[in-house]
């Protein structure tokens, strides 16, 4: 599962350490194979692994050589091939994770290579060259990332036990995140129950810069609902049986350990597990 966690405070060193350790150990659940913390001035980055792919040298925090660090919560399915196409550039690799491959995406692309991303994710990448902290997540919103505001801090997390372990007390109630919940039985998708905690949407990024206090939130990647006129020539049925294996198959080689589903009767889970099979 794993899990990611963060802050940008005017803290000093020693307590910024601590607060982080705090919030990483509350999702410790999420990693029980690996933790990994990442210092700087104003920041502090940390993460509980569930080791995937690459058991022996993924750990992370990862770093480039001119100081770009990021941790990262998720599996990215067509690393491999984004792999090959940086090998060509001449990015060179010291482990076999998806990880790096994000990592060496990024610095060569920038915010643009989230959009190129295909699987389930929530980053957050320190670029000391910019002064940044970005964060991104999935374009359909599968890995959680929890956003908080709160005294000109700004804390992010897998879940919001995370945020509130570095807190000290507990935030207030939003009423109308309550409200929506009585009346309609859901809150508004960038909302929670605590005030000031939110959660960045899918397919955004945040740009936080470190100094300035400042930060933009914009969105990469939308789908593209626009309808199309049928066509008698096409063998739909067909194209979408291919694309439901292809995609079945990427999950299922973009690991390096066994892979079992969870089997519930209805035709989702039957067909994959027979798509696997």
């Amino acid at each position: 599962m794993c899990g990611i966690v963060g802050l940008i405070s005017a803290d000093p060193p020693q307590r910024l350490a601590r607060r982080v350790a705090a919030m990483n150990a509350a999702i410790v659940h999420r990693g029980p194979d690996d933790a990994g913390v990442h210092l700087a001035p104003r920041l502090a980055l940390a993460m509980r692994r569930l080791a995937i792919i690459d058991l022996g040298t993924g750990q992370q925090p990862m770093t480039t050589p001119d100081g770009v660090t990021i941790v990262f919560n998720g599996e990215i399915y067509n690393f491999q091939a984004l792999r090959a196409e940086l090998e060509a550039k001449g990015y060179s690799f010291r482990t076999r994770s998806d990880t790096e491959v994000i990592l060496n995406l990024y610095h060569a692309e920038g915010v643009g290579a989230f959009a190129r991303l295909h699987g389930m994710f929530a980053i957050a990448i320190h670029d000391p060259r910019s002064n940044e902290l970005i964060l991104a997540r999935d374009q359909i919103g599968i890995k959680p990332l929890y956003i908080a505001e709160l005294d000109g801090e700004l804390l992010f997390a897998s879940e919001i036990k995370a945020i509130l372990a570095a807190l000290p007390g507990r935030p207030a109630i939003d009423p109308q995140a309550l409200w929506d919940y009585l009346s309609m039985r859901f809150m508004a998708p960038d909302r929670t129950i605590w005030a000031g905690i939110g959660k960045l949407g899918p397919g955004q990024i945040l740009r936080r810069k470190l100094f300035e206090g400042t930060h933009t939130v914009e969105t990469y990647w939308l789908p593209d609902l626009t309808p199309r006129p049928y066509d008698p020539g096409r063998d739909y049925a067909r194209e979408f049986a291919d694309q439901f294996i292809a995609a079945v198959d990427s999950h299922i080689v973009a690991a390096d350990v066994p892979v079992g589903a969870f089997l519930s009767g209805g035709l989702d889970s039957g067909a994959i597990v027979a798509a696997a099979s």
